[in-house]
């Protein structure tokens, strides 16, 4: 099981540098799933939670695969956005992962991993719940962030009727809250 898994990897007693690998190998098997595997992201979830370097190397490592998105198929872009929609659900990630997420060259990889992202936490989350995920910290300047995010709901999910009445209306619950200042 999960706790198991984690316990065993720290009993290793590994380096910083063979910790941080954990990350990457976890998330490079989830990408690699046929379909996907809670189970890794249950991993990565308690690995965040045991310390907070591996939460700053999962925020790297994923502002890493957001430049290689374009690499990804189809099925790896819902593993990843699979498992940052519940990473993001735990608090093991916070929304301003986004700060490194390119919005101005915003390729068909990157739309449709965006799109496969909210959906699936619009989907799986409560309204409170939700309005915390997409608060900002007020103590950093995440206007462009913020503005980003507004526009490509907007653009690609408020917009289009293909989505579902409950997908929408969180969605507008999150562009509201993206819309405090």
């Amino acid at each position: 099981d999960c706790d198991d898994a984690v316990e065993k990897l720290h009993k290793l007693n590994l380096s910083k540098v063979q910790e941080r690998e954990i990350i990457h190998v976890t998330v490079h098997c989830c990408l690699h799933e046929k379909t996907y595997n809670p189970y890794y992201t249950l991993i990565l979830q308690r690995f965040c939670g045991y310390d907070r370097r591996f939460q700053i190397s999962l925020q790297y490592h994923t502002w890493d695969r957001f430049k290689d998105l374009s690499l990804l198929n189809k099925q790896q872009l819902v593993n990843f956005s699979s498992a940052l929609s519940q990473l993001l659900i735990s608090k093991s990630l916070t929304i301003n992962i986004f700060k490194n997420f390119n919005f101005i060259e915003l390729t068909s990889s990157a739309r449709t991993f965006l799109v496969e992202l909210f959906v699936k936490l619009f989907n799986e989350i409560d309204d409170v719940s939700l309005k915390n995920i997409f608060q900002f910290s007020s103590t950093q300047n995440y206007k462009f962030v913020k503005d980003a995010l507004r526009l490509f709901l907007s653009h690609f999910i408020l917009k289009k009727s293909n989505h579902s009445e409950l997908v929408h209306r969180r969605c507008q619950i999150a562009f509201d809250q993206l819309s405090i200042e």
